[in-house]
């Protein structure tokens, strides 16, 4: 089965993996791009969402499945 991905949305995703993958720190081999960041900024606001819901153990709860959809995301790929 052929499966066919309209040009924009190739294009979109190129253009949004070119500006994500930008290193913006440097210091020895240590790099720090825009999809670290982006990454971080997440998972602090699901933190901070499901600490105003249920709390620090719900923002517990929330951090840990953060953690593990991105490490099972990352580790797919």
């Amino acid at each position: 089965m052929k499966i066919r991905i309209p040009r924009l949305v190739v294009r979109a995703w190129d253009i949004t993996g070119d500006w994500s993958n930008v290193a913006i720190w440097n210091r020895g081999r240590l790099e720090v791009r825009r999809l670290d960041v982006l990454l971080v900024l997440g998972g602090l606001s699901c933190v901070g969402y499901y600490w105003l819901a249920s709390g620090w153990q719900g923002a517990l709860a929330g951090g840990a499945m953060y953690v593990l959809v991105a490490m099972m995301a990352l580790w797919m790929l």
